[in-house]
């Protein structure tokens, strides 16, 4: 058996790293207090249990027999091993060998040293899951250098955009129209190195022309010191929505239109039966400007006499979304008598852009009064023969 002189005890022990002194037989002498904590196995505790147990499963036999062959060839190892602690974590460490000298010609065995590097380890795997993840991202995600300038790493979506595979270096500002431009200068890295994050809408420009609208989340990353180390830009490309945007602009626009020089009459009433809009059609049918109408009851416009069939059919419409069928109704008109209006009510309480009964109302006074004139021509006819 190999005796440990001091001064190899004092080596040990003195060594910043956890490190154990094997035998030519692979077997531990001595070991320091941090090769203790991380490996939960001391040589003047080991008892029948191998120190070799604490490598984990799937890398021990191979070490085993990297370890073998350094004793028995007199050379230095170095890898990398996951150790399994008694209370079942698992840390990652990195190992070196050097063999020791032969000493009363018995051969020397040699230093084991390890060194924890869980947290690089677990560092460098999230790094790589979130690399994946930003990889697979449809949005556009760079990282840009301190000062925001130059692009440092770009995922595949930006490097499709920007034209090349090779991102590294490029200015950002070369990439954006000229409002952007003066944004980014102005506005955003001035605010993102002051409070860390900037959002807001940038446009990048096209390899074949135009740009590209996308709402951009700017963050500063700092080192130790608090000094800006990475800006990380993350776009989500707006085109779609712009242009979605842009349809149901064009499609009030027309609808508005519509309704602003339709003949008929529009109103939106109140599930309460107050009017809160009306379309300016009000004034030629009704002789009543809209305004006026805003908050009046709809039942105070309506012939007393037809107030029975209107509170019926308000019934229906309130229990039934969607279109309910036709009637005729007698509104006043502001010259004084009284209009015979064709409506059809649309229950839209449950849509919040409407969230009211929608009527159209038309005027029917001429074809009532032609249908009443001839009937009592006929009955006339009939009475004179």
């Amino acid at each position: 058996m190999i005796e440990v002189d001091s001064t190899l005890r004092a080596l040990i022990d003195a060594a910043p790293v956890g490190m154990v002194m094997l035998d030519p037989d692979g077997q531990p002498r001595y070991a320091n207090h941090r090769w203790v904590a991380m490996t939960g196995f001391s040589p003047e505790r080991q008892g029948t249990t191998e120190w070799t147990e604490c490598i984990d499963l799937d890398g021990r036999d191979d070490f085993v027999a990297d370890l073998e062959l350094s004793l028995s060839n007199r050379t230095a190892l170095r890898g990398r091993l996951r150790l399994s602690t008694r209370v079942g974590t698992i840390r990652w460490v990195d190992l070196t060998t050097t063999p020791l000298p032969a000493a009363n010609g018995e051969p020397g065995g040699l230093l084991l040293g390890i060194s924890d590097i869980t947290d690089e380890v677990d560092e460098a795997r999230r790094a790589h899951e979130l690399t994946r993840v930003l990889e697979a991202s449809p949005d556009l995600v760079a990282i840009l250098d301190p000062l925001g300038r130059s692009l440092v790493w770009a995922n595949d979506a930006m490097r499709r955009h920007l034209g090349g595979n090779d991102v590294s270096g490029k200015v950002l500002l070369d990439h954006l129209d000229g409002w952007s431009q003066a944004r980014l200068a102005t506005t955003a890295l001035p605010e993102v190195r002051t409070s860390g994050t900037w959002s807001g809408e940038l446009r990048l420009t096209r390899l074949t022309g135009g740009t590209v609208p996308m709402s951009a989340l700017l963050v500063a990353h700092r080192d130790p010191e608090g000094a800006v180390d990475s800006i990380s830009m993350v776009g989500r490309d707006l085109t779609d929505l712009h242009a979605a945007q842009q349809r149901v602009e064009a499609s009030e626009i027309r609808l508005a239109a519509l309704v602003e020089h339709a003949s008929d009459l529009v109103l939106v009433v109140s599930e309460a039966g107050d009017i809160v809009y009306a379309s300016p059609a009000v004034a030629h049918v009704l002789g009543r400007e809209a305004v006026e109408l805003e908050g009046v009851p709809v039942v105070d416009l309506v012939h007393p006499e037809d107030h029975g069939d209107l509170a019926e059919r308000t019934t229906g419409v309130l229990g039934t979304p969607g279109m309910s069928p036709a009637f005729e109704a007698r509104v006043a008109h502001a010259g004084g008598g009284w209009r015979y209006m064709e409506i059809v009510a649309t229950n839209l309480l449950g849509n919040p852009a409407v969230d009211g009964i929608v009527v159209n109302a038309r005027d029917v006074t001429e074809r009532v009064e032609v249908a009443a004139e001839l009937e009592e021509r006929a009955f006339h006819d009939e009475l004179t023969g």
